[in-house]
C-alpha cells in the first residue's frame, strides 16, 4: 500500500518542480510570468509540505525503534546520500566552469545557507538563485529530528501549531521593521522560521495519519476548505499593493493548507478514477523520482544555451533539462542510492551495523 502512496506523491513532486522551471523559463515574459510565479510559489509550497509529511512520518517511526544515536545516524546517512553527491557535485562544477557569482557566493553555497544570500542580496546568485530552498530544505532536515525525538507524542499536534504561529509572526515582524519592498519579501519568504508553517502542515499531517487516520480521510473529503484557501491566495496574490501586507503574513499559509489537502489525498490513497490514471502513470511516476534533478539542473539552461547560437531557446530548456536529468539518475544518483540499503530505519540493521569490519574495508 505505501507504494502505490508514493506513486501518486511522486507525481506531485514533479508538478511542484515544473511550476518553478516554468515560473524561471518566463521571467522574460510579463503578462504570463505574473501568473507562472504564483504556480513557482504554490510549487515551493507544496514541496515543503510534502517534505514534512514524509520526513515526519519517517521520525516518527524511527523513534520508537531506535536509539537516539542511531536514530541519527540513519536519518542523516540516508538524507546525505540522496542530497549531497548531487548537490556538491553541482556547486563544484558551477565553480569550475565560472558560472556567473558561482565563486563568490561559494562559501554560502557549500554551506546551505543560500537562502540568506538570497533574502538580503535579492537577485545576486544569478543562476544559483533557485538553491536558496534546498538550504531551506536541508536547515528543516538538520533542526525536525531533535524536535521529534524530544518532544512527547502528546505534545506533537500543539508543537506543530506553535511552529505554524511563529512562521506567521516572523513574517509579520519584518513589516514592523522594513517597507514594503523586494528585500522584505524575500526576506520573509526565503529565510527558515519564515517556512515552518509549510513544513508544519505535513507534519500535522503525518501525525494524523500514523494516529488518526480515520478522521484525517473524513478531513480530507471537505474539498471546500483547500479550495476557499487556494482562492484567498490569488485574490491576495494578484490583487493590488495594499494587499502585499497580507500577502507576506498569509500566502505561505494558505499555500500550505491547500497543500495539506493536496499532499494527504495522495499520501491516503484517495485520488480515484481518471485523475488517479495519470498521477500513477509510469511517465510521471519517473518524472517524480527524477524531480531533484530537474529542479537543481533547470535555471543553469539559460546560460548553457546562451553559449550557442539557438532560435527560440526557451523551448529547448525543457527536453535539455530532461536528457540531464536522465542522465545524472542513472549514471550518478542512482548508483549512490543504492547504498541506503545499508543503513535501513527499521529490522536489519544493515550490514555495516552488523559487521563494522566492513565499512571499515569499504571506506577504504
Amino acid at each position: 500500500m505505501e507504494r502505490q502512496y508514493m506513486r501518486q506523491l511522486d507525481a506531485f513532486r514533479f508538478f511542484a518542480a515544473a511550476a518553478v522551471m516554468l515560473a524561471h523559463w518566463t521571467m522574460d515574459v510579463p503578462f504570463l510570468y505574473r501568473f507562472t510565479k504564483i504556480g513557482s510559489a504554490a510549487g515551493v509550497d507544496l514541496f515543503f509540505v510534502l517534505s514534512g509529511f514524509l520526513i515526519t512520518q519517517i521520525l516518527m517511526k524511527s523513534k520508537q525503534d531506535s536509539s537516539f544515536s542511531r536514530y541519527l545516524y540513519i536519518f542523516y546517512s540516508r538524507r546525505f546520500l540522496r542530497i549531497f553527491p548531487l548537490y556538491y557535485a553541482v556547486i563544484f562544477v558551477s565553480v569550475l566552469l565560472k558560472i556567473p557569482n558561482a565563486r563568490a557566493y561559494f562559501y554560502w553555497l557549500v554551506s546551505y545557507t543560500t537562502n540568506f544570500a538570497a533574502a538580503f542580496n535579492v537577485g545576486s546568485l544569478s543562476y544559483l538563485s533557485h538553491l536558496w530552498s534546498l538550504a531551506v530544505e536541508e536547515q528543516f532536515y538538520i533542526l525536525f529530528p531533535f524536535i521529534i525525538f524530544w518532544t512527547g507524542k502528546k505534545h506533537f499536534l500543539k508543537l506543530f501549531g506553535i511552529l505554524m504561529g511563529i512562521a506567521l509572526l516572523f513574517r509579520a515582524s519584518f513589516l514592523l521593521w522594513h517597507m514594503n519592498t523586494l528585500n522584505t519579501i524575500w526576506m520573509s519568504h526565503a529565510l527558515m522560521p519564515g517556512c515552518m508553517d509549510s513544513f508544519a502542515a505535513g507534519a500535522i499531517l503525518a501525525y494524523l495519519k500514523v494516529n488518526h487516520i480515520d478522521w484525517l480521510r473524513t478531513l480530507l473529503k471537505k474539498w471546500y476548505i483547500p479550495v476557499l484557501s487556494g482562492g484567498a491566495y490569488l485574490v491576495l496574490s494578484l490583487g493590488s499593493e495594499a494587499n502585499l501586507s497580507l500577502y507576506i503574513v498569509f500566502g505561505r499559509f494558505l499555500l500550505a493548507v491547500t497543500s495539506f489537502w493536496i499532499v494527504g489525498a495522495g499520501g491516503l490513497d484517495m485520488y480515484k478514477g481518471v485523475w488517479a490514471r495519470i498521477i500513477e502513470s509510469p511517465v510521471l511516476v519517473y518524472l517524480g523520482k527524477i524531480s531533484y534533478g530537474l529542479y537543481v539542473y533547470h535555471f543553469f539552461m539559460p546560460w548553457i544555451f546562451s553559449h550557442w547560437s539557438v532560435p527560440n531557446e526557451t523551448w529547448y530548456y525543457f527536453p535539455a533539462t530532461i536528457l540531464i536529468s536522465v542522465l545524472s539518475w542513472h549514471l550518478f544518483e542512482l548508483p549512490i542510492n543504492t547504498f541506503k540499503r545499508y543503513f535501513e530505519y527499521t529490522g536489519s540493521k544493515g550490514i555495516f551495523l552488523q559487521r563494522p569490519h566492513l565499512l571499515l574495508r569499504f571506506k577504504k
